[in-house]
């Protein structure tokens, strides 16, 4: 089913926004970003439409043209980013359709607006000017130099991961930020000058990551056009299937800003996702009892593990994770901490604290009966 925006005919209004890909609430935040360079009265226009639509208080409102042209990360958040709960697929390595065509239509975009043109230009026949992509120039070589990449492209048929992840660089290595310098009359068309190659590989790069994010895909595109992976899938996993409460609200913060932050294709909020999840573990060992840490932690561990040989493995796994916490730069920054060295590392350190948390906060949320 698909939702037509109210609007000016030939404006952004006139998008078609699938429900199959938006949810519930998501629906504004991505309508909004469609109109994000249109005029105040359509941005009203639709605000007042969502409103009638789904029930949605009003908490926008539009600015007039001196909006920057690359969204901050606060305003490219939908509402389930926010929430910390993504309504994408789990987490997984590879490249599913809902990705595919995300990274399509960015990619395709780019081909129109002429970001590709600097290295690949159509060339005005009265004027030595760009106006267009020579997409014939480009196809061969992109197609040479991406073997199994379909082109023109094709979003029903998602490649490969590598294949796709590699066309993603191909345009990476070729994009620039183009602008319109004047309009040629008597050929009907408009010259282009491209500048600033760092702001168009920024704008790509969050654009992209935006897609792969929100569709489950554990890869990253950097500024600098290079695409990586994000961290370990499993684990990924493991964090989008958290569905639980455990009655304390600033626990479920924390816990929420873990999973949020460790997801997040920018290595440093996955760096501070592990600051969130040992300020949340601190918090658990207090949660039976805020005045005695120690007894309460005593008491969490037993109602995990009634069995004395895994209470005991349980005990020395929540003492090695407090000392880490402790020692390393993690929930400290003196000077005699020791930092990490790598992102594998800290993937590694996210991965053992949030699996003993994930063990012990529902045995306290089943059995607690305070």
């Amino acid at each position: 089913m698909a939702v037509k925006c109210i609007g000016n005919e030939g404006s952004h209004a006139d998008a078609l926004i699938s429900r199959d890909v938006l949810a519930g609430a998501d629906v504004l935040g991505h309508a909004l970003r469609l109109l994000y360079d249109t005029s105040a009265e359509e941005l009203q226009r639709l605000i007042r439409w969502t409103n009638e639509a789904t029930g949605l208080p009003r908490t926008a409102s539009a600015a007039p043209r001196d909006r920057p042209s690359v969204l901050p990360r606060d305003v490219t958040s939908l509402f389930s980013d926010r929430e910390g709960n993504p309504a994408g697929p789990p987490p997984s390595a590879d490249i599913n359709p809902g990705a595919w065509r995300g990274l399509c239509a960015l990619m395709r975009r780019r081909v129109d607006d002429g970001s590709l043109a600097k290295d690949h230009p159509l060339m005005c026949l009265d004027k030595p000017l760009p106006y267009a992509v020579n997409t014939g120039v480009m196809f061969d070589e992109w197609g040479a130099l991406v073997p199994g990449l379909d082109l023109p492209l094709r979003s029903d048929e998602p490649p490969t991961t590598a294949v796709a992840m590699d066309a993603l660089e191909w345009v990476a290595r070729h994009v620039w930020t183009p602008q319109q310098i004047d309009f040629h009359t008597f050929m009907g068309h408009t010259h282009l000058r491209h500048h600033n190659r760092p702001a168009a590989l920024k704008s790509l790069a969050a654009d992209a990551n935006d897609v792969l994010s929100r569709n489950g895909v554990a890869l990253r595109l950097t500024d600098a056009g290079k695409a990586e992976r994000t961290g370990p899938a499993v684990v990924a996993a493991r964090l989008h299937a958290w569905d639980r409460r455990t009655g304390d609200d600033t626990l479920d913060d924390l816990l929420a800003q873990a999973r949020r932050r460790f997801l997040d294709p920018d290595p440093a909020e996955r760096t501070e996702a592990l600051k969130a999840l040992w300020a949340a573990w601190e918090r658990v060992k207090s949660i039976i009892d805020p005045d005695d840490k120690k007894t309460s932690a005593a008491a969490l561990l037993d109602r995990a593990a009634s069995h004395p040989d895994l209470r005991a493995l349980l005990k020395t796994e929540a003492r090695a994770l407090t000392n880490i916490g402790n020692a390393f730069s993690i929930r400290h920054s003196e000077t005699s901490q020791v930092p990490l060295e790598t992102e594998a590392q800290a993937d590694w350190l996210f991965a053992r604290l949030w699996a003993l948390v994930e063990l012990v906060a529902p045995a306290q949320e089943t059995n607690d009966a305070r």
